[in-house]
């Protein structure tokens, strides 16, 4: 997808350069003005070659531009100066440098109180943020920008901001938002406007791939993209290129070449026009041409990338060195975008989820290269780094960002889902298959549009590919909405779980949309897996040590007068236990602290999945994720007979109360996927800690799932699973 940029000018005084700014005369303006400065270097002049430059998006010659930085900066107009040399930074790739430049020129705006600069250079803030992928911080970017507009009362840059405020609401997946947010700028647009919301939502119906809608507007973007002024070009060559994306993506391959002529005639020799070789390059291996595709992508590789380009376009050589049989150019293509993909993942800021869901497929990729060699050691590594990078969480549904500069900064300090931060490096894989020595372990991961199996069991990687990746997703889904359909728990069981003689506990690691797969529900040939053998859920290969922990326990329980039935759970469960009933008041935020260091905790009461992540309910207030991941080290065993206390926005699990634990330090949590009915809990309950809970959960869990098969609805006992810590390594 090709994004163009606009520009907002500002009133200047009749010169041959300014006379060109005014009639928005864009090439003729960059000429004059670039004239001008040349012949008398000074601050006057570099700021009218900066507005020529910005309002025509003519490429930028970062050493020009540091010219002009320093000419400005001995005129004290430091706010233009670092701007200028941020975009100097931009174009050669560096987004770091840039956004600090961008942050120093806001500082100076604001001790100037210059709102019109500050409105500009917070803008430009954002959209560096964006490209870095740290959503939150253009978040906030983008409120000091609307305020410094207001302040200015520059309602232009008021409706500016509001078309970038749809481009987030795009970019982080919440398209209905996105579609509300253009319809109100239609409605008040004038026709200079039009293009530019069209282009724009020809942008945002690709991203919800709507084809035809997108199309349209596309198309109706071009029709009036003579009312843009100095903006023309870049509509009718941004157009042009998104046009031919759609035409390959609908295997209408001569349109699409057509389309990227066209937009050719504007793009050639200046910044975007790696971005068409690109996608000349992805049209010649849709059409079959891998050879010709390879060497596009070759030289758009050996070109000077930045955002999400330096790992786009490494992948994207991966899949046609690997088409064309050259596996080892492929392997170095996907670890180069691997480790690219890295950089991006850690400037993503608190939403950051949103960049693992969709910047894993360099991994998966590599995965399926791998596992078509047999090289099965090498896929446990792949994952293994993706562990080291916190990589396995994928986002279910897109963070609903808010437009609130306060909530944004908020979220800022406390992400969505805690995270340990504290491995930096993947360790070597000897070290984790001699961690895992003493555990069964097994992987599911998606590779491309298979699924893969990777076993570690005593000590021996292997591995096979499972099936068709999309229909046992989609078998997942079905599983989770009916545990009970015996067929689909059936095909699931035979591709999840290898047959074995033992009947030892396996741990499994679900990655990607086939964790939304309940274990409990799964079947054989025999009936139950779990009536077998136990199965717990992992949420990662790599460990570190936990405890200690002493005897005792805390029985927690019915914290609101609505939890009757919880009340008497919590007291027969504490009776079993020799320890106090803590209900009502006492069910507190305090007696979670206590829980500190003991053997078990066991908790009933309600969660509520906020916007900003799930929270426990209890007496004397909510404790969010982060606030639970701080009680450390928590109980050894955590029994959380709470609806949905292992669900999160997140397929895999994190983010969810269930994980909060883990990172606090549990050695295993036994939480629920689903709302269940609260009459039946304390019955799982019951045959959970007569099978001896409070030592062995696995074991007892897959007791009561088998002993209550026939006498509870499947949505109550499938729901419960348990969630284990890794091995230490």
């Amino acid at each position: 997808m090709v994004v163009a940029s606009g520009f907002l000018a500002c009133e200047s005084d009749e010169t041959p350069c300014r006379a060109a700014l005014n009639r928005h005369d864009g090439s003729g303006a960059v000429t004059a003005c670039r004239q001008a400065w040349r012949q008398v270097p000074t601050a006057g002049h570099a700021a009218d070659l900066l507005r020529a430059i910005q309002e025509s998006g003519a490429a930028i010659d970062p050493a020009e531009h540091e010219a002009i930085a320093t000419v400005l900066a001995a005129a004290h107009l430091d706010g233009a100066a670092h701007a200028a040399l941020a975009e100097a930074l931009q174009a050669r790739g560096d987004l770091a440098g840039a956004r600090r430049e961008l942050e120093a020129a806001c500082a100076a705006d604001e001790k100037m109180g210059d709102h019109k600069a500050l409105a500009r250079h917070a803008s430009k803030l954002a959209g560096v943020c964006r490209d870095q992928r740290d959503f939150a911080a253009a978040r906030v970017a983008l409120v000091r920008s609307r305020r410094a507009a207001e302040a200015d009362a520059d309602v232009r840059m008021i409706r500016y901001l509001d078309l970038l405020d749809s481009d987030f609401a795009r970019l982080t997946g919440d398209y209905a938002d996105a579609d509300a947010a253009l319809r109100r700028l239609e409605r008040a647009a004038d026709r200079t406007e039009h293009p530019w919301l069209h282009f724009k939502h020809g942008l945002l119906y690709m991203s919800w791939e709507k084809v035809e809608l997108a199309k349209h507007e596309l198309e109706l973007a071009l029709q009036s993209a003579g009312d843009a002024g100095t903006s023309r070009d870049a509509i009718v060559a941004a157009a042009h290129a998104n046009l031919g994306s759609l035409a390959r993506e609908t295997g209408r391959y001569d349109e699409a070449d057509r389309h990227f002529a066209e937009a050719e005639k504007v793009y050639a020799n200046n910044e975007y026009s790696y971005e068409l070789l690109f996608n000349r390059g992805l049209t010649d291996l849709a059409r079959g041409d891998a050879a010709q595709a390879a060497s596009r992508l070759r030289a758009v590789a050996a070109m000077q990338l930045d955002g999400e380009w330096t790992w786009m376009v490494p992948f994207q050589l991966g899949r046609v060195e690997a088409k064309l049989g050259n596996d080892v150019a492929a392997e170095a293509a996907f670890r180069r975008s691997m480790e690219n993909v890295a950089v991006v993942r850690a400037s993503s800021g608190a939403y950051e989820p949103t960049v693992i869901a969709t910047h894993r497929m360099p991994h998966e990729a590599l995965i399926g290269l791998l596992a078509a060699q047999g090289r099965w050691t090498d896929v446990l590594a792949v994952l293994v780094d993706l562990d080291a990078r916190h990589m396995i969480a994928t986002i279910a549904e897109p963070a609903q960002l808010s437009f609130d500069g306060e909530l944004v900064a908020t979220r800022t300090a406390q992400p969505i889902s805690p995270v340990e931060r504290d491995i930096a490096k993947a360790p070597p894989i000897a070290s984790v298959v001699s961690a895992w020595s003493k555990r069964r372990l097994i992987a599911v991961v998606p590779a491309g549009e298979q699924l893969c199996r990777v076993t570690l069991l005593d000590g021996k990687v292997d591995g096979a590919c499972i099936g068709d990746r999309a229909a046992l997703e989609h078998d997942a889904l079905l599983l989770e909405g009916d545990p009970a359909n015996a067929a689909v728990a059936a095909r699931l069981g035979a591709a999840l779980i290898p047959v074995t003689r033992d009947r030892e506990r396996f741990d499994v690691l679900l990655v990607g949309g086939i964790a939304r797969a309940p274990l409990g529900a799964l079947r054989n040939s025999s009936g139950l897996i779990v009536a077998e053998r136990p199965l717990v859920r992992v949420l990662g290969l790599i460990g570190r040590p936990r405890g200690p922990w002493k005897p005792g326990a805390v029985v927690l329980g019915a914290p609101t007068p609505d939890l009757a039935g919880a009340a008497d759970e919590t007291r027969r469960i504490a009776r079993r236990l020799t320890v106090t009933a803590r209900i009502g008041s006492d069910a507190s935020r305090y007696a979670i602290g206590l829980s500190r260091s003991q053997s078990l905790l066991h908790v009933a009461a309600h969660a509520t999945l906020r916007l900003e992540g799930p929270v426990l309910e209890l007496h004397d207030g909510a404790m969010t994720l982060a606030e639970i991941a701080e009680v450390r080290p928590a109980a050894r065993i955590v029994v959380l007979g709470t609806c949905d206390s292992a669900t999160a926005r997140d397929d895999s699990g994190w983010g969810s109360l269930a994980s909060a634990f883990l990172i606090a330090g549990a050695e295993a949590v036994v939480a629920t996927s689903w709302r269940v009915p609260d009459t039946e809990v304390p019955v799982l309950m019951d045959q959970f800690y007569d099978a001896d809970g409070a030592t062995d959960p696995a074991r007892a869990l897959a007791a009561a799932q088998k002993a209550l098969a026939t006498k509870l609805p499947a949505r109550t006992w499938a729901a419960f699973a348990v969630i284990a810590a890794p091995p230490a390594i």
